[in-house]
């Protein structure tokens, strides 16, 4: 026991402590599974350190201190930047000057633990106790998250086992259907006001191709992940068995990816198609075909390779290639940008580009994709080309209030780029919606739909201190080609989309269901509070 008490655990232990935390900080949008090689990674190479550290110090514990220091300026290294960019400027803190500070200091550590006469066992020990500390804390809430998890995971179980009624057309007459959410994209009237955007000319291309515009259109919850799982179950989740208000986000997702829709359509020899957007919690991956430009990194990895000297290899585009070389030898990969934002900016040009691939094939086919038109991170400019995003937050798509108090030009900045990212893309979906119809071969339905409005105003936590109209009141626009189209509420909500689609094309019989509108704050997304009278109100409720 004494032998044990002795060894060196700090290493381990303390390079375990920024996966873990970083795990369980964000452990309702990341899978368990991806936690697994970055922790064989650190634990790896905490032994590879220690041993490399043990040719040139007499002691493990010495040993174990100097790969201690390691882990902790290099889990460190993005925070310093930006302390030493609050203080000195951003050129102070150019990479070269960060790492030469940080190399010094590793030099003196391991000069004074070279010299040092002690065998450091005391220091050791107490090294020992304070990282496994430090773990306990991410390990418990993991623990925690993990528990709370399989109750939820437990009590969706159900929604897979609800009845899917038979389809009453026949296979030629049913329709291609195109679903774009516009992620972000506020009703016309609000942008007007609030962001004095201009949709006019958008909407009067959309009449004049056919759409359906109910101009009083509202989300039923004012979050992505909900407003999907709601929608594509043409239901209110607290009406879907097995709900649970401990629901999470991969919860929310799973429910949108084994959804009514998806399995109804996949059940009578749809094709399903889905674009990637880099989030999971708006893509289509399980019963879908996945469409994507290149291979999507692990959220985990990226946050790990941000807030260290890693970063590097994805500034310098020399490295980066060299790097991405190595992974498509070994793995298979598909380049994709090293900058985030140019990424994004990608992927949105993807699917923008190709989704009319896939209509007009030989079987009739289901289409998604979901276009941050409004949704943070901005980057396009109202020319169309990219800009970089203003932002530092670690969280690529953070918006709202967790956003707005950093975000560079304040409130006015994010506005202004919102608007210049919305006014361009409307044109990109001008021409999407022209490309759709001349390949489309039968009945074709298309769908440009907000699941939420701007987050300019919306705080995360707090409905009150939400400008909860603007969250909600979304853009609509709908396309059913074929005679005798059904007329549209004008209040049509998200919920009642595919229940008249299906009456109408399918011969269904679904009763619309009553407009609601739900709340649920950011760290617990299935916690729903109903807002829909304060939202009838007349004043503006803030």
């Amino acid at each position: 026991m004494k032998g044990i008490k002795s060894l060196a655990w700090h290493p381990f232990l303390g390079s375990l402590f920024p996966v873990l935390f970083l795990f369980a900080y964000n452990s309702s949008y990341i899978p368990f599974s991806e936690l697994l090689i970055p922790t064989l990674a650190v634990l790896f190479s905490s032994v590879l350190l220690l041993f490399t550290a043990k040719l040139f110090l007499p002691t493990w514990q010495k040993a174990g201190i100097l790969v201690s220091t390691w882990w902790l300026l290099f889990f460190s290294y993005q925070a310093q930047r930006v302390q030493i960019m609050s203080w000195f400027g951003e050129a102070s803190a150019r990479h070269s000057y960060v790492l030469s500070v940080n190399l010094l200091l590793l030099l003196a550590i391991f000069l004074i633990l070279r010299k040092s006469k002690s065998s450091l066992y005391p220091l050791s020990r107490i090294l020992n106790v304070f990282a496994g500390i430090l773990v306990i804390f991410p390990v418990s809430q993991i623990l925690y998250f993990q528990g709370s998890h399989l109750v939820s995971k437990a009590s969706i179980q159900p929604i897979n086992q609800r009845k899917i009624q038979g389809l009453g057309t026949r296979p030629s007459q049913r329709p291609d259907i195109v679903y774009i959410i516009l992620d972000g994209f506020g009703r016309p009237d609000n942008l007007q006001k609030s962001y004095n955007i201009d949709l006019e000319e958008f909407t009067k291309f959309l009449k004049a191709e056919g759409f359906l515009l109910p101009n009083q259109s509202s989300a039923n919850y004012a979050r992505t992940a909900a407003s999907l799982a709601s929608s594509l179950n043409f239901d209110y989740l607290q009406n879907l068995p097995g709900y649970h208000p401990k629901l999470t986000y991969l919860d929310l997702h799973k429910i949108t990816e084994e959804a009514t829709v998806l399995r109804l359509l996949r059940k009578e020899q749809y094709q399903l198609f889905g674009f990637a957007t880099g989030f999971g919690n708006a893509e289509l991956t399980k019963l879908a075909t996945y469409l994507s430009p290149f291979t999507q990194p692990s959220p985990l990895r990226e946050m790990l390779f941000s807030m260290s000297p890693l970063q590097i290899i994805e500034e310098n585009a020399m490295l980066y290639r060299q790097y991405v070389d190595l992974k498509t030898k070994l793995f298979h990969y598909k380049e994709a940008p090293a900058d985030k934002g140019k990424r994004h900016y990608e992927l949105i040009q993807f699917a923008l580009d190709n989704v009319p691939h896939y209509v007009g094939l030989e079987n009739p086919s289901f289409v998604f994709a979901d276009i941050f038109v409004g949704h943070p991170p901005f980057v396009f400019n109202e020319q169309g080309n990219y800009q970089k995003p203003t932002s530092k937050q670690e969280n690529f798509i953070a918006d709202g209030s967790d956003l707005i108090p950093s975000y560079p030009g304040g409130k006015e900045a994010y506005m202004q780029q919102y608007r210049s990212q919305l006014l361009f893309l409307n044109k990109r979906i001008m021409t999407l919606v022209e490309r759709i119809k001349q390949q489309a071969k039968r009945p074709t339905i298309i769908i440009l739909q907000g699941d939420h409005g701007p987050g300019a105003n919306f705080h995360q936590e707090d409905a009150t201190k939400s400008n909860l109209r603007e969250r909600f009141a979304i853009f609509n626009a709908i396309y059913l080609s074929g005679k005798n189209a059904p007329p549209l509420p004008t209040d049509l909500t998200p919920v009642n989309t595919f229940r008249i689609l299906l009456n109408q094309y399918f011969q269904t019989k679904l009763p619309l269901l009553p407009n609601r509108q739900f709340y649920s704050p950011g760290n617990e997304p299935g916690r729903f509070t109903e807002v829909t009278q304060i939202l009838q109100k007349k004043e503006n409720p803030l």
